[in-house]
């Protein structure tokens, strides 16, 4: 079952049916997942030599398919057949010599009530 980050803006297992009793909501993930991701990269007007640039993204994507049995047979369970979640943001992109730092600003335009959102990341790339 997957229930990773697909789209950034959110929590890593943030979308997808989730089961809830009113006070708690507890993520469920799903065997299904979709994302389509526009990146946009340009320079900020520092010198080059720091490596540092701007971008902006656009992500959309969705979780679904839960077919676990106990919980499927829940009624506490939101989500099952989803949504589309669609988040826009902003990056500041810095090239070091760890490897390439990556700050994300997001804002989910299109959410459910039981997704738990994340207005900021950051990620540091690996190259070998």
């Amino acid at each position: 079952r997957f229930s990773g980050q697909i789209i950034r803006g959110f929590e890593t297992n943030g979308i997808g049916p989730a089961e809830t009793n009113g006070t708690t909501t507890e993520q469920l993930g799903g065997n299904y997942y979709a994302a389509l991701k526009f990146d946009a990269e340009f320079p900020l007007g520092f010198p080059e030599e720091l490596g540092i640039q701007g971008g902006l993204f656009y992500d959309v994507g969705n979780v679904w398919g839960l077919q676990d049995s106990d919980a499927s047979a829940s009624s506490g369970v939101v989500g099952r057949s989803g949504s589309l979640r669609h988040v826009v943001g902003f990056s500041v992109l810095w090239t070091t010599g760890f490897g390439p730092l990556r700050f994300n600003f997001s804002k989910a335009l299109k959410k459910e009530d039981f997704d738990r959102e994340q207005s900021f990341d950051l990620t540091l790339q690996a190259r070998f």
